[in-house]
């Protein structure tokens, strides 16, 4: 003979306790990726006389201009045999024209990226033990502000 003995209910703390965690979760999400959506258009590199400030959603970094290797910075096709090849995303955004945060380089490296177009990467590198890879509009434009002291 099979007996069958129930499980006592739990105390309607545990369920609302849940409910509540639940609807915090959601509502985090929600503020993220709403934050990333509404930011992700207005990326950008500024530079002044001392520092360049480079503002991606949430991964926004001012450095020293004295700790970019002027003379190493270049344009990439990152579709090229020669460009860096991005590795593991160890902290970002990844979609469809977007690659944000920071990665691994294969080879070895890390490097903070703000990829929207692979054709056209400013490949920024530092004496900080990263590089910094984007997509800006006028590529050349930043190169000659980058250079000049």
């Amino acid at each position: 003979m099979t007996e069958v003995f129930d499980i006592a209910a739990t105390s309607r703390g545990a369920g609302t306790f849940l409910l509540v965690i639940s609807a915090v979760v959601a509502l985090a999400t929600v503020g993220v990726f709403g934050y990333i959506g509404m930011t992700m258009n207005h990326m950008f590199i500024q530079t002044d006389v001392d520092t360049v400030k480079v503002r991606i959603p949430m991964y926004t970094r001012t450095i020293k201009k004295s700790d970019i290797l002027v003379d190493q910075v270049r344009v990439v096709d990152m579709n090229g045999s020669n460009a860096p090849r991005l590795g593991i995303r160890t902290n970002g955004i990844g979609m469809p024209g977007l690659l944000g945060g920071w990665f691994r380089l294969q080879g070895g490296g890390k490097v903070l990226a703000a990829i929207t177009d692979r054709t056209s990467v400013v490949v920024i590198p530092t004496s900080l033990g990263y590089d910094i890879m984007a997509s800006v509009k006028n590529p050349d434009a930043l190169i000659a502000a980058l250079r000049r002291r």
